[in-house]
């Protein structure tokens, strides 16, 4: 018997823009739909950098928008840099979940 792959979207992050204003970090980053069918309903459910406290967005999810095999949307946020060292290495992590009705998947990025 043949196995049968179905299509699926993937979504990949991309490297993020950070911008540094001494007592905040702004976090722009690319979330692209690596897959080969569309990712409907996208939504961002948590951003995370390091131990950086949050400081928006306040509220979750946050809807990126329907994304095309290819076509890309931005998760953004801005976290305060209280606490955090110069030159220190801190993971960025995107979480969210796409799909349609009752069937909804989840990412990690």
């Amino acid at each position: 018997m043949a196995t049968v792959v179905t299509p699926a979207p993937k979504l990949v992050g991309a490297e993020a823009t950070v911008i540094n204003t001494g007592s905040e970090f702004f976090v722009s980053m690319p979330l692209s739909n690596a897959g080969a069918v569309m990712a409907p309903k996208v939504f961002v459910t948590g951003i995370t950098l390091g131990t950086a406290q949050r400081i928006s967005p306040q509220l979750f999810p946050v809807y990126i928008g329907q994304l095309a095999s290819g076509n890309s949307g931005v998760a953004r946020a801005r976290f305060r840099s209280a606490g955090l060292v110069t030159g220190q290495r801190l993971l960025l992590t995107v979480r969210g979940t796409y799909g349609s009705g009752s069937t909804q998947f989840g990412f990690v990025v």
